[in-house]
């Protein structure tokens, strides 16, 4: 038995070294003006995929079934959503799945567009059972929306239906366009605009659709969240005129930090004007439970609450949809916000995110960290006058 679980993990540590020279292979090649290794590369992959350029747009009448890959994380999955209902809607009879991560599945899970998900680890086992399980469906149209190393999905594509229409929408420009084209049938080229902007117009493109249509994210939730979160609102006696300060980001750059939220809910707490009555819920993940330890070590409000920890992310958009307004750090979290309509403080910093990551809605501020320093470089006092201003712009009108 120990034996074959070394096996097993040889084999998987292959796997990840391949993806890793796979990836650093692939950036050195998007920047190399060797124009003798850019030939090279090009036939290579002209052998290996044996795709034609084809036209734009398709004909809507040969596409019955698609598969869409989107790997990547939460936030990224939230983003793509309105691309989906312009998808529905232009082939409402077709047959759209997804190529998920195992952590962004969630966000599809009740979506009435997609009809099914592969949920997808970045292991050799789930990449090639979930390789089998798509041979068996005959897709018309693959999709790379991913952000994932475009060689691995291309490859993933070739083995699922060589004969297959494949397209992929690319991050970034330059270079890797002269790739793509021998890798896919067709490429689609990023314009600058906000991420969920460009996937929903990118779909337009691709089938000729030229009427404007609204571009809007969306979750969908089920009764088991709402009830999960009716419980906590109705044990606490919280109605829904509430605010949510969220902790957690998945990369350590983008956190406040439990000095800054503690700071900051001093001076909340403190505040006479009738909007520091409204109940604070915090939010964290597992991983930063520390910092909630600290919180309730440090503050004694009967006004301040915290949600329990939840490997369930519906249950906190939920939360959110239910709330009046939210502070968090750039996150899925302010995705979420942005598809319940609720509106959202914004904590940045340019070493993780730029304009085009942030959350598509109106109701939104936007603070980022002076001179690209961490997001926990952001003030107190800076992010409490942009907390007003929300509340006057945005909140206190509903309360």
């Amino acid at each position: 038995m120990k034996l074959n679980h070394f096996i097993s993990d040889v084999k998987e540590a292959v796997f990840r070294l391949k993806l890793a020279l796979i990836a650093s292979f692939n950036r050195k090649a998007g920047r190399t003006s060797n124009s003798l290794l850019i030939a090279l590369l090009l036939k290579f992959l002209e052998l290996k995929f044996n795709k034609a350029s084809i036209s734009i747009p398709l004909e809507l009448s040969q596409i019955k079934k698609i598969l869409i890959f989107r790997g990547d994380q939460i936030g990224d999955m939230i983003v793509f959503t309105s691309a989906l209902s312009a998808l529905k809607s232009i082939l409402p009879k077709s047959s759209i799945h997804i190529w998920a991560s195992a952590s962004n599945e969630i966000i599809l899970r009740y979506n009435p567009n997609v009809e099914k998900i592969f949920s997808v680890s970045l292991t050799e086992e789930s990449i090639n059972k979930n390789i089998a399980q798509c041979q068996m469906e005959s897709y018309d149209l693959l999709i790379d929306v991913s952000f994932w190393e475009h060689y691995l999905t291309a490859s993933i594509a070739q083995k699922i239906n060589p004969k297959a229409i494949t397209v992929v929408l690319d991050n970034k420009e330059g270079k890797r366009e002269l790739y793509l084209k021998k890798m896919y049938h067709a490429v689609l080229l990023p314009k600058g605009l906000n991420w969920a902007e460009e996937y929903h117009l990118a779909m337009l493109e691709l089938f000729g659709v030229n009427e404007p249509k609204s571009v809007k994210t969306s979750i969908f939730i089920s009764d088991i969240e709402a009830n999960a979160v009716s419980k906590f609102l109705n044990t606490h006696k919280i109605n829904d005129s509430f605010i949510i300060l969220n902790l957690s980001a998945r990369e350590s750059c983008k956190k406040w930090g439990a000095k800054n939220s503690i700071e900051f809910l001093i001076r909340y707490c403190q505040d006479l004007l009738p909007h520091s009555q409204l109940p604070i819920i915090i939010t964290a993940a597992p991983n930063d439970s520390s910092d909630v330890l600290e919180l309730q070590r440090t503050i004694s409000n009967p006004n301040i609450y915290y949600y329990p920890f939840t490997s369930n992310f519906l249950e906190i958009v939920e939360l959110i949809n239910r709330s009046i307004g939210c502070l968090s750090p750039d996150t899925a979290f302010v995705h979420a916000c942005a598809a319940m309509n609720t509106p959202i403080l914004v904590l940045c910093t340019t070493k993780s995110t730029t304009a085009q990551w942030l959350p598509l809605t109106e109701k939104k501020i936007v603070l980022w960290a002076p001179h690209n320093h961490d997001t926990s470089a952001i003030p107190v006092e800076t992010v409490y006058l942009a907390f007003q201003q929300l509340l006057n712009q945005f909140i206190i009108k509903k309360v």
